[in-house]
């Protein structure tokens, strides 16, 4: 499991970051209207995979699509402390982290 370096001291940015071998370009933002971070995932060409992903605790955020240009693995957002309140806009990269499982540590699970 690997944590991949957020932040909330910007309301928006991207960045690149690789995933089981495979580069993607990934950009945050937070949603004023939502109240809430979002993600969205582009492959490493920057073609859009997929947009808007709600950041929220304890789920797959990918596990409910189906695309074979996503990472294989599990992303996933926790709260290390075990605190289950959502990230708020101070939140993320400090009380709020987000990780990703390669599929291999899944398989041999």
């Amino acid at each position: 499991m690997i944590e991949i370096p957020t932040t909330s001291e910007l309301p928006s940015y991207d960045f690149q970051t690789t995933l089981d071998g495979l580069v993607y370009n990934i950009t945050i933002n937070y949603n004023e209207r939502r109240d809430r971070w979002q993600m969205s995932i582009a492959d490493s060409q920057n073609d859009p995979i997929i947009s808007g992903i709600p950041l929220l605790l304890n789920v797959s955020l990918l596990g409910q699509y189906v695309d074979s240009r996503l990472p294989p693995g599990v992303l996933f957002v926790m709260a290390p402390n075990e605190d289950n309140n959502e990230a708020g806009i101070n939140d993320l990269g400090t009380r709020i982290k987000l990780f990703y499982q390669d599929l291999a540590s899944i398989q041999a699970t």
